[in-house]
C-alpha cells in the first residue's frame, strides 16, 4: 500500500475529532474549560466563498437601494397627499395665495381698512373672522371676498362692535 501525505484537510479533520474528543469528555485543554471549537474549513476556504459573499454583498446592497428608494417615493407621495384634516403641499401654497389675495383686498377697501378682519384659508374656503363696524360692512366684506378668483366658498364668522 502506498503511503501519501496528509493533506491539511486531513489534518484540519483529524484536529477536530481530537478536540471533539475531548469536549466530550469533559477534559480541559491547557488548563481551560472544555470549548466547543468551531467547524473546520479547509485550508484555503476562503478564496472558495469569497467570490460568492462579494456578490452576495453587492446583492444585498442593491435590495437594500431598492428599497431604500421605494420607501422615499412612498413617503413623498403620501407626505404630500391631502386628508380630510391636512393639505396638500400644493394645496397649502394655494391657500397661501388665495389668504394673500384676501387681505390685500380688504386692506385696499376704503370701507374695511378700519375694520379688524382675520383670514384663514383651508382648501379654498376662506374663512372670515373679527370685528367690523356694521353689518353692511359684512355683506360687503364677504361679496368682496367671494369675487376673487380660488375661493369655492366664504365662511362668514365676523361680529359686530
Amino acid at each position: 500500500m502506498i503511503k501519501r501525505e496528509p493533506s491539511a484537510r486531513d489534518v484540519d479533520t483529524r484536529w477536530f475529532a481530537s478536540a471533539q474528543t475531548q469536549v466530550d469528555s469533559g477534559a480541559s485543554i491547557r488548563g481551560r474549560a472544555p470549548q466547543k471549537p468551531g467547524p473546520a474549513l479547509p485550508l484555503f476556504a476562503g478564496t472558495a466563498t469569497h467570490s460568492y459573499r462579494k456578490l452576495s454583498m453587492k446583492t444585498s446592497i442593491h435590495r437594500f437601494s431598492i428599497l431604500l428608494l421605494a420607501a422615499a417615493a412612498l413617503t413623498s407621495v403620501v407626505g404630500c397627499a391631502s386628508t380630510a384634516t391636512r393639505e396638500s403641499t400644493g394645496q397649502y401654497l394655494d391657500d397661501t395665495a388665495i389668504t394673500a389675495k384676501v387681505k390685500a383686498a380688504i386692506f385696499n377697501d376704503a370701507s374695511l381698512q378700519s375694520a379688524e378682519i382675520n383670514v384663514e384659508t383651508f382648501k379654498g374656503v376662506v374663512q372670515l373672522s373679527g370685528f367690523v363696524n356694521s353689518a353692511g360692512d359684512i355683506q360687503h366684506a364677504v361679496q368682496l371676498v367671494q369675487g376673487l378668483s380660488g375661493v369655492r366658498s366664504v365662511r362668514n364668522d365676523m361680529r359686530l362692535k
